[in-house]
């Protein structure tokens, strides 16, 4: 895995790409998969930290890792239930470690997050930059991830938050949507939206385009 990355300034235009998504069917079963022993799993997509140790990070993964591709994920955490150490971002899948019932937080290697009460970027444990288009992060939210060109965005429906890396390389393995809390009451939620398109001329045929909302897919016919 490449440890490169980078924040970039430039914010004032979403890439054409997170405007049009394709959901494949493949991705139907995907799901928060693996977390710390301190979150209860409310459905497939959302999860509530009932029990946290001061001092103590806890984690979540999702299913499926990219390596490949243009995708947007749809987090959803709600500002009032962060407090310290509310990231959002990606991860090798040994993030999360241990027995089944005794999973633990490994550590911050190999990871690129947003703080998403400071709108810091973190490379590993490093700070390597703010988010240029917030401070704070809103209760839910959409991360772009191109993983042909190394980049990391995030927006929301009608706002663009802008990159928060660029330059991240994988080589070895995949980078999975990850998130982490330490307050009790905590509830995220992560949800995957599909594959970003560039789109060059009219709209085809059951091509799905998100014209404003993210979370409205509409298809056109």
């Amino acid at each position: 895995m490449g440890t490169s990355a980078s924040v970039i300034e430039d914010f004032s235009e979403r890439p054409a790409w997170t405007k049009v998504v394709q959901f494949n069917a493949n991705f139907y079963n995907d799901k928060i998969l693996d977390t710390t022993r301190g979150f209860r799993q409310i459905n497939n997509n959302s999860v509530e930290l009932t029990l946290s140790t001061k001092g103590t990070v806890e984690c979540v993964r999702w299913s499926r890792g990219f390596n490949t591709g243009k995708h947007v994920i749809e987090f959803i955490f709600p500002v009032r239930l962060r407090g310290r150490h509310a990231r959002v971002g990606l991860g090798p899948d040994s993030v999360i470690q241990g027995a089944s019932n005794d999973r633990k937080w490994q550590g911050t290697k190999g990871t690129y997050t947003i703080d998403l009460t400071t709108g810091k970027a973190y490379q590993d444990q490093t700070v390597v930059g703010r988010l240029p288009g917030t401070s704070v992060m809103p209760d839910w939210f959409f991360m772009f991830v191109d993983m042909d060109n190394g980049t990391v965005q995030f927006g929301s429906d009608h706002l663009y938050f802008g990159t928060a890396f660029t330059n991240v390389n994988v080589t070895n393995e995949s980078l999975y949507p990850i998130a982490t809390a330490s307050v009790t009451g905590a509830i995220i939620g992560i949800i995957y939206r599909g594959q970003g398109k560039e789109v060059n001329g009219p709209l085809r045929k059951k091509r799905s385009i998100i014209p404003e909302k993210l979370h409205d897919v509409v298809v056109k016919s």
